[in-house]
């Protein structure tokens, strides 16, 4: 039996946390067209660019956030809490809002008016508050210089009241109903009353008390049943729970996936057959997915799922087949061509391995900054016996991980076969690389 390869991959990137730990994200090419299905209608009404992209955080905790004004941050507990996309649709929305709003610069602004000791003591407060350990918090910012940390809290909640604004009319214009946002604030109020958040003063607050979120929702209602939602659909509903479950059963117990999905949905299947095969019962799996195979045979990502089970468990060329019927169903993803051409890497032979070259070389137009792309292609390229490209792969690796003194060697062992190579893509790659050194 082969080497098993997760392709629901938990991926560490080096991104700015309060708790100073490395953010985990999470791939999978299913849940992000879900996700980007559900945004991309609110990026348009937000008047916000169609590039941005919202990525999955596993983290449990109910929570999303922006960092640059391009990236969404969504925690795997926040699309596990419901199998209501609204929900989602929500918290996207308030995310919108706050880069419509430029808060993401004026807060960079505001921050650097104020002493590093005093931003520090804000920042350090703030985590303690998020993370339920309300007394820290709370300790730590009255430590602070008061009247500067003050002012600062006072401003980053004026900042999240503009955002609830922005997201109401945002969701009124797309017919989103408010009910899932509701429940959603519901359950943070009722998070936030344990850990003693609304007992904190006011003015030492970061976000508004959730009963008065909920109010201001209320008050000003998002959906019009007289009207037909072109986002909240029948269609999304289905899709969103099946992620919501997928998410579920990958980031939990089997046991604990077993239990909360134990009906004969749709999305209970889906958990299920996840749960049956992380609890290496493999024919068991597949069976569940066969199911739902027989009802929706158009579902590349149940094809996908299938290929991911089967490529684990070393089981090559029934991976290969199910790959290729996800990649004919949705054959302008990035990650079914990655993993289809990972499958057909370790089943090896020319024909498989240049079919392989060719998925990943779409692949890296669309994700120029995966490095993972280029290790793999590495792979295929070593095995063909190319060398250039080999070492040219490498290099782009290399680079992309920041690794300089990588790439200058792989570069240098590449110029060596420079006139062996005729492959136009990565002679291209090649003078790419040496214009960037």
């Amino acid at each position: 039996m082969r080497k098993p390869i997760h392709i629901f991959s938990f991926i560490l990137a080096t991104l700015f946390s309060l708790d100073c730990h490395a953010l985990k994200l999470v791939r999978d090419a299913e849940s992000e067209a879900i996700l980007t299905q559900i945004a991309k209608p609110i990026f348009s009404v937000a008047n916000l660019s169609s590039k941005m992209r919202v990525n999955i955080i596993q983290d449990d905790q109910i929570n999303a956030f922006v960092l640059d004004g391009k990236n969404i941050f969504i925690n795997t507990g926040l699309v596990t809490f419901s199998d209501d996309p609204s929900a989602i649709a929500g918290v996207i929305a308030h995310e919108c809002g706050h880069i419509s709003d430029g808060h993401i610069v004026r807060q960079g602004d505001k921050m650097a008016t104020l002493s590093k000791a005093t931003i520090l003591g804000a920042i350090i407060g703030i985590a303690g508050i998020s993370s339920g350990q309300s007394e820290l918090g709370a300790a730590t910012i009255i430590g602070t210089n008061d009247a500067a940390t003050n002012n600062m809290l006072g401003y980053i909640l004026t900042q999240e009241h503009s955002a609830d604004i922005n997201a109401v009319n945002y969701m009124k214009k797309l017919n989103i109903p408010s009910t899932g946002l509701i429940k959603l604030l519901n359950k943070l109020g009722y998070d936030s009353r344990s850990s003693g958040y609304s007992q904190i003063p006011s003015h030492l607050r970061t976000h508004p008390l959730s009963r008065q979120r909920v109010d201001f929702i209320t008050r000003h209602q998002t959906y019009d049943k007289n009207k037909t939602s072109t986002l909240i659909t029948a269609d999304l509903q289905h899709k969103f729970s099946m992620v919501s479950a997928k998410i579920y059963a990958f980031t939990h117990a089997p046991a604990s996936t077993m239990q909360k999905y134990n009906g004969a949905k749709d999305s209970d299947l889906y958990a299920q057959s996840i749960a049956l095969f992380r609890s290496h019962k493999l024919t068991a799996a597949i069976a569940k997915l066969d199911i739902l195979l027989k009802a929706h045979p158009a579902d590349p990502y149940l094809y996908e799922l299938k290929g991911q089970f089967h490529l684990e468990s070393g089981d090559l060329k029934p991976a290969i087949i199910n790959y290729n019927k996800a990649y004919a169903l949705e054959p302008k993803s990035p990650l079914i061509q990655i993993q289809l051409a990972m499958s057909l890497i370790h089943e090896g032979g020319n024909s498989n391995l240049h079919q392989a070259i060719k998925l990943l070389q779409t692949a890296a137009n669309t994700e120029p900054l995966s490095a993972t792309i280029w290790r793999q292609m590495s792979k295929a390229y070593g095995k063909t016996g190319n060398i250039f490209a080999y070492q040219v792969a490498l290099a782009q690796e290399a680079y992309l991980l920041e690794n300089t003194p990588q790439k200058v060697k792989f570069l240098a062992i590449a110029k060596k076969h420079l006139n062996a190579s005729n492959d136009r893509f990565i002679n291209q790659v090649y003078l790419d690389l040496l214009d960037q050194a």
